[in-house]
């Protein structure tokens, strides 16, 4: 609320209002004061008025339409830096699947696709990928070795601490887009937040803290997806 504010105090709309209000102090003043007759006034200054009015008008559609412009520029620019960010907790994982040799060239080719004129990332496509790794760890059971687990969950969580550190450090600038653009943001923090407090005690109820460790990716990636 105080930043649009702001934004209408210092816009081209705000310095036409101002001008209008000084030349209407201005007119009854001169009213008052018998400074007007008329004849003068409907012959001379009215017209005047009138250009000065129509001038103002295109002087401040002309700042309304390049500062929109430009607020679409900052936004679009802003957005990419930040969808770049939250792409790297998903990127980082399906890379640290890869290097497991358990992403097949199918599942690799699937994870980015063409969108809007630049590579977007298919986070459905990683969390897949996981998936398929161990299926249903509830029913598997001590089929899933605990060394197999920690293998799998334990690098992700690391660098679920290096991209939760990268999306605090953006913060302000996603705060600066919107509130519900904000609220995205910080439910992807609030989730890398779940999965980084697994990684103490991991080892306790393995099974239990990995399969809340697919759920957090799922759910990281499921709200990322809306930032492609």
């Amino acid at each position: 609320m105080i930043t649009r504010i702001k934004n209408f105090f210092f816009s081209p709309y705000s310095v036409f209002l101002i001008f209008l209000f000084f030349l209407w102090k201005l007119v009854d003043y001169a009213d008052k004061e018998s400074l007007l007759d008329k004849e003068f006034f409907d012959g001379n200054l009215l017209p005047e008025l009138i250009g000065f009015g129509l001038e103002g008008l295109l002087f401040v559609g002309l700042l309304a339409v390049y500062n929109s412009m430009k607020e679409k520029d900052r936004i679009r620019a802003v957005h990419f830096r930040l969808s770049d960010a939250v792409g790297l907790f998903a990127k980082g994982v399906s890379f640290h699947v890869k290097d497991k040799g358990l992403l097949n060239a199918e599942n690799l080719s699937g994870l980015y696709r063409g969108l809007d004129g630049r590579q977007g990332f298919a986070y459905d496509a990683v969390t897949t990928t996981l998936y398929y790794l161990h299926g249903n760890i509830s029913e598997k059971g001590e089929e899933l070795s605990l060394n197999y687990m920690k293998s799998i969950y334990l690098p992700i969580i690391d660098h679920a601490e290096f991209s939760k550190a990268r999306l605090d450090e953006l913060l302000v600038l996603a705060s600066s887009m919107s509130i519900s653009y904000l609220d995205h943001f910080n439910r992807l923090r609030q989730t890398l937040d779940e999965l980084i407090s697994l990684k103490d005690g991991f080892e306790e109820n393995y099974l239990q803290n990995s399969a809340k460790a697919f759920l957090s990716v799922q759910k990281y990636n499921k709200v990322a997806a809306q930032f492609v």
